[in-house]
């Protein structure tokens, strides 16, 4: 990272070469320009974008996601899911230099 300075041509590469997209990126207002910017494209070309996949985001995703499921079973769905993290010790480079 920084991605916000360095991913957009990864994820431009991807979606051109129908390559699905991974990254471990913290940058949420990228994510969400990246998304806005080369989302229909890649839905086009069946190119998953899946950012935000590194340890610090992993464990809720997974929890929302395993909640999502129990309650589907019984007939009812999550309309909104917010998570709260506390971060002990330093921040990664490239989030501090976009946050």
């Amino acid at each position: 990272g920084p991605f916000e300075l360095y991913g957009e041509n990864v994820v431009k590469a991807c979606v051109e070469a129908g390559t699905d997209y991974v990254d471990i990126t913290g940058e949420v207002h990228w994510v969400n320009l990246m998304a806005k910017k080369y989302g229909e494209a890649a839905a086009a070309a069946g190119v998953s974008m899946l950012s935000q996949s590194a340890y610090d985001s992993v464990p809720s995703d997974i929890t929302v996601a395993l909640a999502a499921e129990a309650l589907r079973k019984d007939g009812h769905q999550i309309m909104h899911a917010e998570t709260h993290h506390v971060v002990t010790g330093a921040m990664p480079t490239g989030t501090l230099k976009t946050a």
